[in-house]
């Protein structure tokens, strides 16, 4: 019995996962300072909004369900969360390593390091935070009951010109 659910247990584990933090090296972090930075923006991702009724319909339920989670966004004035983490991000640079935030943020529709230097002009780095995925879900045990999933946000710094490590 026990081995079941230890079996079990490791099973359910298998999903979770951790973030590995690299520390920044000294002379970077020393590179950084006094550098302009600009914040990236993306548009909003869709978000999805899951209850029972439509995870019961497969594709159809999920394309329903992106529908209406981006309508309740809307009437609701809910922000994006990668506009405040990166915020936060940035004024932990200007504490530590006196970057100046760019008033001009970097409009980004790409993943390319170059597309997004490109729409930085004038600032020596860009800070680009995404959030890659957000929804509600229902409990499978408790319908009536929802919880927000974590944003999950991939963070990335690019510079025209690379400080010298």
């Amino acid at each position: 019995m026990s081995r079941v659910l230890l079996a079990l247990a490791g099973a359910m584990l298998a999903g979770c996962v951790s973030v590995e933090q690299i520390p920044m090296s000294a002379s970077l972090g020393e590179a950084l300072r006094g550098k302009e930075l600009a914040l990236s923006e993306r548009e909003k991702p869709d978000f999805a909004a899951m209850t029972p009724t439509r995870g019961a319909f497969a594709l159809a339920g999920a394309a329903v369900s992106i529908s209406e989670g981006n309508k309740l966004i809307r009437e609701n004035g809910v922000e994006d969360p990668a506009g405040y983490i990166a915020r936060a991000l940035a004024a932990g640079l200007e504490a530590r390593y006196s970057t100046r935030l760019s008033p001009r943020g970097a409009p980004v529709a790409s993943d390319d390091v170059s597309d997004i230097v490109k729409n930085a002009p004038g600032s020596d780095l860009v800070l680009d935070v995404r959030t890659l995925n957000w929804s509600f879900v229902y409990f499978p045990t408790v319908w009536a009951i929802r919880s927000t999933r974590p944003t999950r946000p991939a963070t990335t710094s690019s510079s025209p010109t690379p400080p010298s490590a």
